[in-house]
C-alpha cells in the first residue's frame, strides 16, 4: 500500500511542473526505490527461511543444490548466488556443514555403525561420507568416535 501511495504522489506532483515539483518527483522517486529494495530484501528473507526450513526437513535424503531450487522454484545459479549472500556460504557448504554436525552428534552418543550414520546423514557412500567428514573436521570418523568417549 505504501508503495502505491508513493507512486500516486510522484504522477501527480510530476503533473505540477514547477521546479520545486521536479525536487519533490526527485525525492519521491528515491522514496519509491527504497521502498521496493526493502521489500525485496524481505522477499529474499523469507526465501531463505523457507530454502533452510527444506534443508533441515530433507537433510537425511541425498539431497542436491539442484534439488533445492526445484523443490523451492528457483533457479540454481540464483538459489546459490542469493542464499551465499544471506548466509555467508554456498547451499551446498551449509548442507554440508549440517550433516557433519549431525554425524558429530551420533558419533558421540549412539552405537551406529559409521556407514548407518553416514546413510541418516544423507550420504549413501560410506567412503564419500568419510571423506567429507576428514576434510571438515580433519579427523575421520572412527578416530572421532575413539577420540570422543
Amino acid at each position: 500500500m505504501k508503495l502505491m501511495s508513493l507512486v500516486q504522489q510522484l504522477v501527480e506532483t510530476n503533473q505540477k511542473g514547477s521546479h520545486l515539483s521536479f525536487l519533490q518527483s526527485k525525492a519521491l522517486f528515491l522514496n519509491i526505490l527504497e521502498e521496493i529494495t526493502l521489500l525485496m530484501k524481505v522477499k529474499d528473507y523469507q526465501n531463505i527461511a523457507s530454502i533452510l526450513t527444506y534443508i533441515q526437513e530433507n537433510f537425511t535424503k541425498n539431497i542436491t543444490v539442484n534439488e533445492i531450487a526445484n523443490e523451492c522454484n528457483w533457479d540454481r545459479r540464483k538459489l546459490s548466488y542469493v542464499f551465499e549472500k544471506r548466509m555467508g556460504v554456498s547451499p551446498l557448504v551449509y548442507l554440508t556443514d549440517l550433516r557433519i554436525q549431525k554425524s558429530k552428534m551420533l558419533l558421540r552418543s549412539s552405537d551406529f555403525s559409521i556407514k548407518e550414520i553416514a546413510d541418516r546423514v544423507g550420504y549413501t557412500d560410506y567412503f564419500y561420507f568419510s571423506r567429507i567428514f576428514k576434510k571438515v573436521t580433519g579427523l575421520s570418523p572412527s578416530i572421532f568416535r575413539k577420540q570422543m568417549n
